[in-house]
Parts: structure tokens; sequence; C-alpha cells
């Protein structure tokens, strides 16, 4: 898709489209980064594929050498923490679906004052399922908020 992506350019000659990976911050996706770095040596982490973080910087500079040292310097507290999409649910919800479905929790890791939940692949289904009906953007702030760093990253405009 990154290479199809720069065939399409704009009038003025300026590819119309970016891709990038978003990966969690587990094993699997600190493989995936390295993975895609084998595949494209020109892939850089912090520019062209990241690792969802509890803290996703939205301020500084965004070279991705001064960007990588932003995330390390931010989630410092969190060193050695998975991190996946759902971790980025809100505690209630997240309280509220594993009462209905306490077979989805395989175990769970708190540090600091982030909580890394590690869920069963059908609890994983089940949690989607669960946040269709159940989110509400109070819930949802953490996955928001992440998004608007992904913006950010991409020299995007903020959303409102």
């Amino acid at each position: 898709m990154r290479n199809l992506s720069r065939a399409y350019l704009s009038p003025a000659g300026r590819p119309v489209y970016r891709v990038i990976g978003l990966f969690d911050n587990d094993v699997a996706g600190q493989k995936a980064v390295k993975g895609a770095r084998n595949v494209d040596a020109s892939i850089i982490e912090y520019r062209d594929v990241f690792r969802l973080r509890p803290k996703m910087p939205l301020r500084g500079n965004l070279d991705h050498v001064a960007l990588k040292r932003s995330f390390e310097e931010q989630n410092e507290a969190y060193k050695g923490l998975s991190w996946e999409l759902e971790d980025l649910i809100g505690p209630a919800l997240m309280e509220l679906f594993l009462d209905e479905h306490p077979t989805a929790l395989m175990r769970e890791h708190v540090m600091f004052d982030r909580t890394h939940r590690e869920l069963t692949r059908d609890g994983k289904s089940r949690l989607v399922r669960f946040c269709q009906i159940h989110a509400d953007l109070a819930n949802l702030n953490d996955l928001v908020t992440t998004m608007h760093a992904i913006r950010h990253y991409l020299v995007l405009p903020t959303l409102a």
C-alpha cells in the first residue's frame, strides 16, 4: 500500500495519500515494526510506523529522532508495559465489560496509573461488540487523544 500510495499524485505532482503503520506495543507489534524495516529499509519508526504507548506525545519537534526521544521520556514510567488498542478503553466501561464477560480477561498488569489487560481472542471480539453498544465519548477519550496524536505526527489539521 505504501508503494501504491506514492504512485497516486495530485495535479501538482505531490502524493495524495500517505500510508503509515500503527501497531500495538506488545511482542507482536514490536516484531511487526522490525519486520516492516526488514521488508523496506526506508521505513523509519516514529515517521512511517508507530507503536501505541500509554502517552502519545502531542507537542514538540516531528523529526523522527526527536519524536522517539519524546516518546521515551513521556513513557519512562511505563517501560516494559505492553500496550494495545483495547487498553485505550476507559476504566469504567472496561469494568462493565469484565463484569459481564469475566472469562475474557487472561491477566492484567498495572504500572503507575495505567493498566494493560490481556484479553482472550474471543474476549477482544466481544469487547468490540460491547463498545459498539455501550461506549460513549467519555469512555473513548484515550482513543480520541491517540487519534489526535497520530494526526499531529502526520501534520494533519487538528479536529475540533
